[in-house]
């Protein structure tokens, strides 16, 4: 039989591999992507820019260099996307493998808190006391003391 206490807190560290595991492959994939995109979009813009120092008019360096600004925004807004589908999809995929590991272990979870005794949290009294502070806790201590002594003499 498996020591349920101890499977419920393997699932947290289990949780937390996934966790890493997951953001590793997301980095190491937006790392791609990024040099992958940075170093086309460099290669485009040197012929872009080579085309325009070239031109032999005033209207066509204006034109050329218009167009290779639409062109340099439009691949930035779609590189922008790729970068929000790739984080769409890892984070699908992080929530269903998390979803998953719950599932497995809310079993653990709930046989391990049925096994702990009645009494293991504070009871309401203590708690509230904790919480007011210990100088409404002594007060109250030194009231009792002093009305047993009254009713002693």
């Amino acid at each position: 039989m498996k020591d349920q206490s101890t499977a419920a807190l393997n699932s947290l560290s289990k949780a937390g591999s996934t966790y890493t595991n997951f953001m590793m492959h997301y980095m190491q994939s937006l790392t791609d992507m990024i040099v992958k995109e940075n170093a086309k979009m460099i290669e485009q813009a040197q012929s872009e820019f080579q085309a325009i120092s070239h031109a032999k008019t005033p209207a066509e360096v204006l034109q050329l260099a218009s167009e290779h600004m639409v062109k340099t925004t439009n691949e930035s807004l779609a590189f922008a996307w790729k970068i929000y589908t790739l984080g769409y999809e890892e984070q699908s995929q992080l929530l269903a493998a998390v979803q998953k590991q719950l599932a497995e272990s809310s079993a653990s979870w709930q046989a391990m808190m049925d096994k702990m005794p009645s009494g293991v949290f504070a009871a309401p009294g203590l708690l509230n006391d904790s919480l007011n502070g210990s100088s409404h806790s002594q007060a109250h201590s030194r009231e009792t003391k002093s009305s047993q002594r009254s009713a002693r003499a």
